[in-house]
């Protein structure tokens, strides 16, 4: 909903994997390729290298900090059952039992005892603060040197709150970093307990001002949304602060394992959903595109489509997806509730549908206002079609893999989406697609401003799931053994440090 986006990515962008140790077994288990993660910092001063160096030196720390907590009894003792943690861990008694930076450990008479976080791993936790604290000292940015001072102090009082107002602020810096307690996916006894990540990250200042230009356009989108006025009736969130990173380094929490997770699935991905700030990681979506989507296409699309696969409009198309967020209603029409509340199961799923297409009704209208000169629609449609058929393919049972599948089963009944008998690749009219597009973004933006649930269901019963003829032509993609995964090659010497 409005004010919580992704990034990329997949994020939402997709930050696969990168080189370690966890990433080989995986890449035993399934197809993946391995890819350099590199990045233009040839504008960048001697102090900025610096700085990134020591910033990388921190998450290789915090990599190894996020081992320890994913042993045996890092998050909780080995020896604890459900049963003892459960009747210990009430609320009332022991607020900080389930709090997500606190591990949990035994005291010397057999008892349990929450422990925070710089307390139960503080050579770890120093080490990392060091680190922050000297980069602080080199660079002469002083937001960012603000921040990562209040970071470092963080990992050694457990101070959070005030280091990340510190981040939020942090909109005008070459040079960013998200480093701590990330998220509680790798918590897989409880999903309660935080684990330690790192993305080192440079700023792609050119593809953030044409956001910043995007999204002044997004009150009068909203008016021109195709519903009656009861169901736009509403001021979209303009201040987003979408912004654009290459990656640089990242270690931790994000990494895959041997096994998957329900969230992880066969295509690996992490949700950096840090308030208001919003990263796409521009480089990690180039690999994707590269390694995963654009191969999908040559084997799934018309050879016309397939060259109009390009990775601007698909990245365009993501950022546009991310936008399209804010546009809609976040109450009821008869305001008696929020439309999450009001389509309760079913929420995730249409709001996400919701984005998808209006990504490419945004490109259009931006297209009418000569905001997108350097694309065409039809390469937004064809590059738009590449990249769903191969999310679908990688997850079709997630949120994300059904939203995705409404609006391809939607565009296919329309006739927007064509499939050639014989090869089973497919082609998009570009005639049917506007009209097809403004059909289910007017559909969802009204089942979101009516809270119909019981019509949300029946959507997506119709429309959400994989329907034989496309998993017979997404079995191809397998028959290749095309890559699921990406293993990134990283360091400073790829960079060029």
């Amino acid at each position: 909903m409005r004010g919580a986006f992704p990034v990329c990515g997949l994020l939402a962008c997709l930050l696969l994997v990168h080189a370690a140790a966890p990433a080989r077994a995986a890449a035993a288990q399934e197809p993946v390729a391995e890819v350099d993660l590199v990045a233009d910092l040839s504008g960048i001063s001697l102090r900025q290298a610096r700085v990134i160096g020591r910033l990388i030196e921190a998450a290789r720390a915090t990599e190894d900090l996020y081992r320890r907590q994913l042993e045996p009894g890092g998050f909780y003792p080995a020896d604890m059952s459900r049963e003892e943690f459960e009747a210990w861990a009430d609320p009332r008694a022991v607020p900080q039992a389930t709090h997500p930076h606190f591990a949990i450990r035994r005291r010397p008479d057999g008892g349990l005892e929450a422990v925070p976080y710089h307390e139960a791993w503080p050579a770890e936790t120093g080490r990392i603060a060091r680190l922050l604290a000297e980069a602080a000292d080199i660079t002469d940015d002083e937001a960012l040197k603000h921040y990562l001072a209040l970071r470092a102090r963080a990992l050694i009082v457990g101070d959070y709150p005030r280091a990340e107002a510190a981040w939020q602020a942090l909109h005008h810096s070459d040079i960013d970093i998200l480093i701590g307690p990330l998220g509680t996916g790798d918590d897989a006894r409880f999903g309660l307990k935080s684990a330690f990540g790192a993305y080192v990250l440079r700023r792609d200042w050119a593809w953030g001002a044409r956001l910043a230009r995007f999204t002044v356009s997004l009150p009068e989108l909203q008016h021109a949304l195709p519903v009656s006025a009861a169901f736009k009736d509403a001021v979209p969130e303009v201040n987003m602060k979408l912004a654009v990173f290459d990656l640089l380094y990242h270690g931790g929490y994000g990494m895959p394992r041997t096994s998957a997770t329900p969230d992880s699935a066969r295509d690996r991905r992490v949700r950096l959903e840090r308030g208001p700030r919003q990263l796409q990681l521009r480089n990690v979506m180039q690999a994707r595109f590269d390694v995963l989507v654009h191969p999908a296409a040559e084997l799934l699309l018309a050879a016309e489509d397939q060259a109009a696969v390009r990775f601007e409009p698909f990245f365009l198309n993501i950022m546009l997806r991310d936008m399209a967020h804010a546009l809609g209603l976040v109450h009821t029409v008869d305001g008696r509730d929020t439309v999450a509340a009001a389509l309760g199961e079913h929420a995730a799923v249409i709001e996400e549908a919701k984005a998808t297409i209006l990504s490419l009704w945004l490109a259009e209208r931006l297209h009418e206002r000569g905001e997108l000169p350097e694309t065409r629609p039809q390469e937004h449609y064809a590059s738009f079609l590449a990249g769903i058929l191969r999310a679908v393919h990688l997850d079709p049972d997630g949120v994300a893999g059904r939203a995705r599948l409404v609006a391809f089963n939607h565009l296919r009944d329309w006739g927007a989406v064509r499939r050639d008998a014989p090869g089973g690749r497919y082609r998009v009219d570009p005639a049917r697609m506007p009209e097809a597009i403004e059909a289910l973004a007017a559909q969802l933006l009204t089942l979101q401003g009516s809270g119909d649930r019981a019509g949300a269901a029946a959507l997506l019963e119709y429309g959400g799931g994989l329907r034989a003829e496309l998993a017979q032509d997404l079995a191809r993609l397998d028959t290749a053994a095309l890559p699921t995964a990406i293993l990134f090659r990283q360091g400073e010497a790829l960079l060029g440090l």
